[in-house]
This record gives C-alpha cells, structure tokens and sequence, in this order.
C-alpha cells in the first residue's frame, strides 16, 4: 500500500469441522476468534478494528478480535511522527501474526502472518496538452503532450500498454512514443485523428490512464508504488500547431527551435530549408 491508503486486513480463518452434516441433527457453525500475537511496528502502521477510531493497542500478551470486528484496518505511519516517517523515507515493512480459536477453545495449528509494504507514492500527471506537430495536416495527425509530477522510470513498453484511454480510442495505427525532459515529459505522435481508422481524442474530455502492470515508478526509487495516475482531461486542440511561426519541432527533445543560420523557415512541414 502507499502511504496515504488505509490498507484492509481481512485476516483469513475457517473453521473446517463443520463444513460438512454427519448427521440429521441441526449443526450449528461455530463463532470464533482470532489472537493477534506479534504487531506491527506502531511507527510503521497501527491497525483498527473495523469501524474503529482506537487502534488496537498492542500489548506483551495476545489481544483478541471477534470476527464481527474484522476486517481489521492498517493506517500507514499511524504511530509515527512526521519527523519518524521522513527518517524512514516514508517506506517500512512490518507484520502481524495472528491464530484462530473456536468456539471451545481449540486453537488452530496454524499461525496466520500478514506482511504489509508501505511505499512512496508515485509519479501523476499534472498536463494533457493537443496540437498539431505537422501544419500541412492540422487536425489530421498531431501530438499529445504528457507532463509528469517527478522524474519517471521510462518503461521500456508500446503506449496501449502503457496507458488506458478514457473517453477515446487508438485507432488502428498505434502512435509512436518517445520520452524528453528526463523522463518527465511524455509525447504521443499519432499518424491520424478523427478518421474512421484513427485514434477518437477529444479535448475537454479525453483522458489517459497509467496502467500497474506498466511499471511506471519515480526515477531511482525502488520504493515508489507503481503510478495508476489518471491525467486531466485533453486540452488544445489539434488544429493548432506545435510551434509558433518561425520555429520547428525538434521530437528527439520535444522543444521548438528556430531555424540555425544559413536557413529560412518553410511553412509547409514546417521545416527549415537552405537559403
């Protein structure tokens, strides 16, 4: 779990012996209870019986929780300072170890043990800008523009495995992808858009997704959780070039830049052509 999520611990029990009628009498199933033994670290997270503000207190001996009382709740840093959880760089693994009991005191030869990961929150996307990189096509084909919060991880992954789209559709040709900024920054290229065969984006409403199973975390942090960051809706429009009159997109670095000297900017590409 991330930091900032209440974590829930259903703390799994069956009490087999009466999953089957040996007989016609009326068998009544058993209530029973669990023992926690061993846990958590308090600075890491301290857990709650359901419905519960007071966490449970942990003591020398075991505590008991009825099932009615569970799931149990685990809230991140709950038993720390804010001094604490930044020494610990806001990432901890701690445990609990629990058993179960019957209604007549027979105690399962098992003993249940939850481990629970805290880890850093990801990456988000802070913008979803449209516009046409090409203006001899606007409206056809055209870029989007993904901004990060941090500095991501850049997996190595095709865009559709990448994102989810939300309100929209890639289309037949899948847009190419390339990454600037140190990974901070994310563009899209798609070939069409708004053609029976092309993606379907729609500014004001269109939306990407970050999948979990893309592996987007922040750069260098082995402890961040896995981004599933939705973006903003679209915004621009694909009607509006890239860059402004005089200047031509550079993909490689994702940037306007003026023509070098020796040539003059054409408005057909635009591209930069020798004098």
């Amino acid at each position: 779990t991330i930091g900032s999520e209440r974590l829930s611990l259903p703390l799994a029990a069956y009490d087999l012996d009466n999953t089957k009628e040996f007989s016609r009498d009326i068998v009544v199933r058993d209530t029973f209870r669990l023992d926690i033994s061993e846990f958590p670290d308090p600075k890491c997270g301290r857990i709650y019986q359901n419905g519960s503000t007071i966490p449970i207190p942990v003591l020398v001996g075991p505590v008991s929780i009825y099932t009615r009382n569970l799931p149990l709740s685990f809230v991140p840093f709950a038993g720390a300072s804010l001094l604490e959880e930044q020494e610990m760089n806001s990432s901890c693994t701690t445990s609990l170890a629990y058993s179960a009991l019957d209604s007549t005191g027979k105690r399962s030869a098992h003993l249940g043990r939850v481990t629970v990961r805290v880890v850093r929150e990801s990456v988000s996307i802070v913008s979803l800008n449209a516009s046409s990189a090409a203006s001899t096509a606007p409206g056809v084909s055209g870029v989007v523009q993904m901004r990060f919060s941090d500095y991501t991880s850049k997996p190595n992954v095709s865009a559709s495995e990448l994102f989810d789209i939300l309100n929209g559709t890639w289309g037949l040709t899948p847009p190419a992808l390339w990454w600037t900024d140190g990974g901070r920054e994310l563009w899209l290229d798609f070939a069409e858009i708004g053609t029976s065969g092309g993606a379907q984006l729609t500014p004001g409403l269109t939306s990407f997704r970050v999948r979990k199973s893309a592996g987007l975390m922040r750069r260098g942090d082995p402890q961040s959780a896995a981004s599933v960051a939705t973006s903003p809706p679209l915004e621009g429009s694909f009607s509006r070039p890239t860059c402004e009159d005089g200047y031509v997109f550079k993909a490689e670095e994702g940037d306007c830049q003026p023509c070098p000297p020796g040539d003059v900017w054409e408005p057909r590409g635009p591209a930069c052509s020798p004098c």
